[in-house]
């Protein structure tokens, strides 16, 4: 027995030097999307094309140019004159160019909603337009630095004056692309914050995460077998929104360990310090309960924020949030919910097109070593519909516009379960916004609500005026 025991002991013990990298790749894609990254990149990247510049400028005759003076300085005091007025004026562009991106971020959060905020943060274009500015500002004052500076056998009065006229060229072009940078920004500032793009973009995001996180075929879930009572559970050290969670880490842990690991939480929900984020179905680990711990904990990534990458729903959310305020009292726009049904609506065609994901993860012998949290058609339609039938019923166009969205989806829907989640969404709106209606809407909402039992197939469901 005991043999065993240290026979095995090694074998277990090699997965303690399994090790997610998840933290990491959040952290990189934290940088990429947050404002100030690629300035500083581009910031570096123009200090070190001006050392270049100048070590390039240093291995040719001072006077290479000949007699072109109209692309290159006089002197000394030229290029310092003309290094002087680019830096001074990028850094001016640049603080204005600030200025309007926060007036824009403001006006985003006032009208649309506060958790609008990380997609304009994220804005290539903005982050471009600024790394530009600074960029060429950085860039005129290392060349700067190195005007008139003694290159020669001699020193002081006899040496001769150093005019880096490359260097200088390339701070002119820097000054013409600043031109054509802000002229960009100008006209890509009130496009970014048009309400309609912004829709836009939230709906391309969000079937874009469909399409990855659905598969495209109807596939029947695996029975998994339940939570053992003495499963060992995992609890979270720290609180946040769960970012990222590593499935391939966890399905390789549970398989050197041959264990069942069951997810209780998806991406994108709220965990407290002390909360359960895993249990694990395994024996003999009793004694290395900890070191399997941090193992698991090494697969999520928690933060201050949710984030799109793999969480399905915020996308959804954040189209819901634009249509809930625009059907709010003190705002009262229509017509932006609408452009909100329309995106969410494409959604759910989307969704009823393909499969369902059932959080489940297998190792490459075909066994069962994960098990998420399910996100199918109905938990979709759920999350998307519950939330906004309450204020869509209020609204006469509101409300028949989603009618109308949902006989489209209804057309798509193949499975009865499916069928019957829709069913009793269309019942529900019917019946919610009747009261709100006069007559002959009333009369249309009916009507549409009929084409769309109809198209769901077998079991249509007479409905009286």
């Amino acid at each position: 027995m005991g043999r065993t025991r240290r026979a095995m002991r090694p074998k277990r013990r090699g997965w303690m030097r399994l090790t997610s990298w998840v933290g990491l790749r959040q952290l990189v894609e934290n940088l990429r999307g947050s404002y100030w990254f690629i300035p500083s990149v581009m910031a570096f990247g123009a200090v070190c094309l001006a050392i270049a510049s100048i070590a390039l400028d240093r291995t040719l005759p001072p006077d290479w140019l000949g007699d072109l003076r109209l692309i290159g300085p006089n002197g000394p005091e030229g290029a310092r004159a003309v290094l002087t007025t680019v830096a001074g004026s990028m850094i001016g562009v640049a603080g204005v160019t600030f200025s309007i991106t926060i007036a824009a971020v403001a006006y985003s959060a006032s009208q649309f909603a506060p958790r609008l905020l990380t997609n304009f943060m994220r804005d290539r274009g903005n982050q471009l337009t600024l790394g530009t500015f600074v960029a060429a500002f950085l860039y005129c004052l290392v060349v700067l630095r190195a005007v008139n500076e003694a290159w020669g056998p001699g020193s002081g009065e006899a040496a001769e004056p150093f005019v880096p006229q490359i260097a200088t060229l390339v701070a002119l072009a820097l000054a013409v692309a600043g031109c054509v940078v802000f002229i960009y920004y100008i006209h890509h500032i009130p496009q970014s914050i048009h309400i309609s793009r912004v829709i836009a973009r939230i709906g391309e995001t969000l079937n874009d995460r469909l399409r990855e996180f659905f598969p495209e075929a109807l596939l029947e879930p695996t029975t998994a077998p339940p939570i053992p009572v003495d499963a060992i559970e995992v609890r979270s050290e720290v609180a946040g929104y769960i970012q990222r969670i590593d499935l391939d880490h966890l399905t390789e842990l549970a398989r050197r360990i041959d264990a069942l690991i069951h997810l209780p939480h998806a991406a994108g929900e709220f965990v407290a310090v002390g909360r359960v984020i895993a249990r694990v179905s395994a024996r003999g680990l009793e004694e290395e309960v900890e070191a399997l711990a941090d193992s698991v904990r090494s697969a999520f990534a928690l933060g201050a924020l949710r984030t799109p990458r793999e969480d399905v729903l915020f996308p959804a959310t954040e189209l819901l949030e634009i249509a809930t305020r625009a059907l709010s009292p003190g705002v009262n726009d229509p017509f932006t919910a609408i452009s909100c049904i329309d995106r969410l609506g494409a959604a759910l065609s989307e969704v009823a097109r393909r499969g369902d994901e059932h959080g489940q993860r297998f190792d490459e012998e075909g066994t069962l070593r994960v098990v998420g949290r399910p996100l199918t058609f109905e938990v979709f339609t759920s999350e998307v519909l519950d939330r906004l039938r309450p204020y869509v019923v209020r609204d006469r166009n509101a409300a028949l516009h989603l009618a109308s969205a949902l006989v489209e989806v209804a057309e798509d829907v193949r499975t009865p379960s499916r069928r019957a989640a829709l069913r009793t969404q269309l019942l529900s709106l019917r019946e919610e916004a009747s009261p709100h209606l006069c007559r002959a809407d009333a009369d249309r909402m009916a009507s549409r609500t009929r084409a769309a039992l109809e198209a769901l197939g077998p079991r249509p469901l007479a409905l009286s005026a």
